[in-house]
């Protein structure tokens, strides 16, 4: 619903900037995992190799700034973007498995692919389905926090827990 949420909040260019919507909000996951992984690298005291990866960062994204922009304005801009996002993670994805020696859960990591293909495929059909945007948001939200419960994903115990648990302060 790019286009829709673009026509709330602009009145020119609606197309072209649901366009760079649209590849911006791809570096969601990428953007969410360098929130997890530099908080534990940081509570774990290896800001040295954080200040290594975001320079790398850094030089990534001014060197595709460079290329891209001139051939691709806008959209240029969000692929570099888009990509930083997605190599810093992962190297800090890499440093974190490196560091702590996590083992890779192929059951959960399944049922989150099962859950983004649901998700997807959830809001393409509403999409085509649908005419209100609003309606099929409403819906596929819904839809998306069944799966996510039926998934085990989100655990019901474990919201409830969160909120009947006294705050200590």
């Amino acid at each position: 619903y790019s286009e829709e949420l673009m026509g709330l909040l602009y009145h020119g260019h609606v197309h072209e900037s649901a366009t760079v919507f649209r590849i911006v909000m791809n570096s969601f996951l990428a953007i969410s995992s360098v929130y997890i992984f530099g908080t534990l690298l940081t509570a774990n005291g290896n800001l040295k190799y954080l200040n290594y990866i975001a320079f790398c960062g850094m030089l990534i994204n001014i060197s595709l700034n460079f290329y891209l922009i001139p051939r691709m304005e806008a959209k240029g801009a969000a692929i570099a973007g888009i990509i930083t996002q997605y190599v810093t993670a992962g190297a800090q994805l890499f440093l974190v498995h490196y560091l702590f020696q996590f083992r890779f859960r192929w059951w959960l990591f399944t049922r989150y692919i099962i859950f983004s293909m649901l998700t997807f495929l959830t809001f393409y059909l509403l999409r085509q389905y649908n005419n209100h945007w609003i309606y099929g948001s409403l819906i596929g939200s819904l839809f998306c926090l069944v799966i996510s419960f039926s998934l085990y994903l989100v655990k019901p115990r474990s919201i409830l827990k969160l909120i009947t648990q006294p705050q200590t302060t």
